[in-house]
C-alpha cells in the first residue's frame, strides 16, 4: 500500500467558499421554488392562506435569488470563523 500523507487546511478564501454556498443556495432555492409551484397549483381546502395565480412562477424566479444571497454571507461568515478558528486550534487534518 500507498503511504499516506497528512495535510492541513490552515484558511479557506472568504470569497472562494461564498461562491461556492451561492451556487448550492441557487440550485436549493430552485428546486424549493419548483416544489412550491407546484403546490401551488392545487386549492386544497386546508391551507392556511390563499396563494395568488403567480404565485408558483414567481417563487421559481424569487426562490434562488434569495437562497443565493444568504448562502453566499452563510459562506463567507463561515470561512472567516474557521480562519479565525483555524488560527488559534489548528486546521482541519486530511489523509490523501
Amino acid at each position: 500500500m500507498a503511504k499516506s500523507k497528512t495535510i492541513e487546511f490552515k484558511k479557506i478564501d472568504v470569497m472562494s467558499l461564498a461562491k461556492i454556498g451561492s451556487i448550492f443556495g441557487v440550485i436549493l432555492g430552485l428546486l424549493a421554488g419548483i416544489g412550491i409551484a407546484f403546490i401551488s397549483q392545487f386549492n386544497l381546502p386546508n391551507m392556511p392562506m390563499i396563494m395568488p395565480e403567480n404565485f408558483g412562477f414567481m417563487a421559481i424566479i424569487v426562490f434562488p435569488i434569495i437562497y443565493g444571497i444568504f448562502y453566499f454571507i452563510i459562506g463567507a461568515i463561515a470561512a472567516l470563523v474557521y480562519n479565525i478558528l483555524a488560527k488559534k486550534i489548528g486546521g482541519i487534518k486530511v489523509n490523501i
